[in-house]
């Protein structure tokens, strides 16, 4: 039977079904407490610094580290690597990027440039030569794609953009055009698919995009010359756009403009935004984890949000949070995570305990509660 990240988060939705069932005066008067869980190589990453997320068909959570890629049951961990003795096998454990198509085949894009395969079967990683895949080949892709043709687009830094067409036929596009005078840079940094069906190539000093079969400049003055770092795609056909020194949001209209939060996130290099799936925005960055409910960023006390290089953002198919660090592995957030709140002695007031350690709780019947300690 195929394998299901919904395992993972039995539990918690359990407790979560119980907590809801409690006297709504008594849930709207605590604060949600998100409880992340840290995973790293004690677990069985095979390196800490983490550097690309995906799920596959059957639920398995896929992420690309310094030191090899590794595919996570909700238990343990099954890990590839490169082994000096399998000739044609993976050709370097620093795995820059990955991708599941809609095949269910693994893309492995390589620091000493290249890709490898790994097939529906999971047996094995095939690199791709280039006798079938030409420059693409030795390429050193940092971004991948895939349209609703099933066209695989990759984004390589030094060699331009690439194409795989649905029988399997690649392409190299080469340099893209950015900004008013359509300068051509070959340094392509990140890739995004809207609803429209355009693509969007962040590059090294400028953005792009490939729309109706050609590829054009844009032509925006909060981009000339920046370094576009990350994009994120929301269904409504808008776009976030992260440089290294601030976020924008392109609106399915075409107008650009700050994002809502530039104030809160000043000189913080914002490395994504994403929809949770129940109505909120994930803000993941150089200095930790923000998240926006609806009624304005907020920040989590603890290490694990406070703290950290979040590179990396999945949420899995049962709601899920994936975070990927920078230097301290793979941070998991129960998609029920609202539905929790911790008592401490410190902190947010409506959730202070005045005692050392309680030993009891009891619901008042008009939505308050009582603890003894």
């Amino acid at each position: 039977m195929p394998f299901s990240l919904r395992t993972v988060g039995t539990s918690l939705a359990w407790l979560a079904a119980c907590l809801l069932a409690a006297p709504m005066g008594l849930r709207a008067a605590l604060p949600e407490t998100p409880q992340f869980r840290r995973m790293g190589v004690e677990q069985g990453l095979p390196s800490s610094r983490i550097n690309g997320l995906a799920q596959d068909r059957a639920g398995y959570l896929w992420i690309a580290t310094d030191d090899g890629v590794a595919r996570y049951d909700g238990v343990g961990m099954r890990v590839w690597r490169h082994n000096p003795g399998i000739v044609g096998g993976m050709p370097d454990n620093l795995v820059n990027a990955l991708h599941i198509d809609a095949d269910d085949q693994v893309w492995l894009a390589f620091s000493t440039g290249g890709l490898g395969r790994i097939d529906a079967r999971r047996r094995e990683v095939r690199p791709l030569g280039e006798s079938e895949a030409g420059a693409l080949a030795r390429a050193e892709v940092w971004a991948m794609a895939e349209d609703s043709d099933r066209t695989l687009w990759f984004g390589s830094f030094g060699e331009g953009l690439f194409r795989r067409d649905p029988g399997g036929r690649f392409e190299a596009l080469g340099a893209v055009p950015v900004g008013a005078s359509a300068t051509a840079r070959k340094d392509i940094i990140a890739l995004a698919l809207t609803s429209d069906g355009s693509l969007w190539i962040g590059t090294g000093g400028g953005l792009a995009r490939h729309v109706e079969g050609r590829l054009e400049p844009v032509a925006a003055a909060e981009f000339e010359g920046q370094a576009v770092m990350h994009l994120d795609a929301e269904p409504d056909g808008s776009l976030w756009i992260a440089t290294r020194t601030a976020l924008w949001r392109r609106s399915p209209e075409g107008r650009i403009e700050p994002s809502p939060w530039q104030q809160a996130l000043a000189g913080i290099r914002v490395r994504g935004v994403q929809r949770d799936g129940r109505g909120g925005r994930w803000v993941h960055t150089a200095r930790g984890l923000f998240y926006d409910g609806g009624q304005g960023l907020r920040r989590f006390l603890g290490p694990e949000a406070s703290e950290g290089d979040y590179q990396q953002m999945l949420v899995d198919r049962q709601g899920g949070l994936w975070f990927g660090d920078a230097e301290y592995g793979l941070v998991r957030l129960s998609g029920y995570w609202r539905s929790f709140a911790s008592l401490r002695r410190e902190g947010d007031p409506r959730a202070a305990l005045s005692m050392r350690q309680a030993t009891a709780f009891a619901a008042d019947g008009r939505g308050g509660e009582h603890r003894a300690g």
